[in-house]
């Protein structure tokens, strides 16, 4: 059950990736907008990209103050050492680690840093461990993901960006029964059960809700941001000076 596409991001988490002085932000793979919107309401200066169109256009709408541009990351359209920041979500997934990583070095001014942010659920908690417990006796592969953690490891490997700090951030977000059954709904596998067995689920996920939950206030869902920063780092990075292929490499 992944419901953290609905998160928010935590105020705390978006100054320490971005900072607190205005700055100029690349969010790479922005998607819905949701990190956009965060850092233009912070008084920073974004540019979103991705590659999907259709979420570009959408982009335009969501986040009115920002650039926006549908390319890819491997491959970024856009002027060398121009950013202070460049940001990414849980998209950092679906890149090839080694040339967008080597493109978000390449866009980064000297100083600058590439702030990576994965959004999940907090799992830690008791009445989270007990719901994950009663969903996997239906599904046994719901609420075990580790949300994409595991290409950390490209960032640590990274000749690029050598040093590395993070954080986590706690924040709850508030859900409704009706909210909490829909997002058990919402899983391909469970919306695939014999329909007595997912009215069973349901009824025990609703009846967990209402032992715990507080009338009229709701359940408070607990979601952590996971962030790291990491400096830039230009030693190792070439770039094209000719259309024939010749690279030079650029030291500071």
């Amino acid at each position: 059950m992944t419901s953290r596409r609905s998160a928010t991001f935590p105020p705390a988490a978006v100054e320490w990736l971005a900072g607190r002085e205005p700055a100029r932000v690349l969010d790479v793979g922005s998607g819905d907008g949701r990190l956009a919107q965060s850092l233009v309401g912070r008084g920073h200066t974004v540019t979103c990209i991705d590659s999907n169109p259709d979420k570009v256009r959408r982009l335009a709408d969501l986040v009115p103050d920002a650039l926006t541009c549908v390319a890819k990351a491997e491959a970024l359209p856009l002027r060398s050492f121009r950013f202070d920041v460049v940001t990414v979500q849980e998209s950092l997934t679906q890149f090839a680690p080694g040339l967008a990583l080597s493109e978000f070095a390449r866009v980064l001014r000297t100083g600058g840093y590439l702030a990576v942010v994965f959004t999940s659920r907090d799992d830690t908690v008791p009445w989270v461990k007990r719901l994950a417990r009663r969903i996997q006796e239906d599904d046994p592969t719901a609420m075990v993901g580790d949300y994409g953690r595991e290409t950390l490891a490209a960032l640590a490997d990274s000749d690029y960006f050598p040093v590395v700090e993070a954080r986590a951030f706690r924040h709850w977000l508030p859900i409704t029964r009706a909210g909490l059954l829909a997002m058990v709904r919402r899983r391909p596998t469970l919306a695939k059960l014999p329909e007595d067995r997912l009215n069973g689920l349901l009824a025990d996920v609703g009846e967990m809700y209402d032992s715990l939950a507080k009338s009229p206030d709701p359940l408070l869902l607990p979601y952590q941001a996971d962030c790291r920063r990491l400096q830039v780092d230009h030693g190792d990075l070439t770039m094209p000076i000719h259309e024939d292929g010749l690279r030079i490499s650029v030291r500071f």
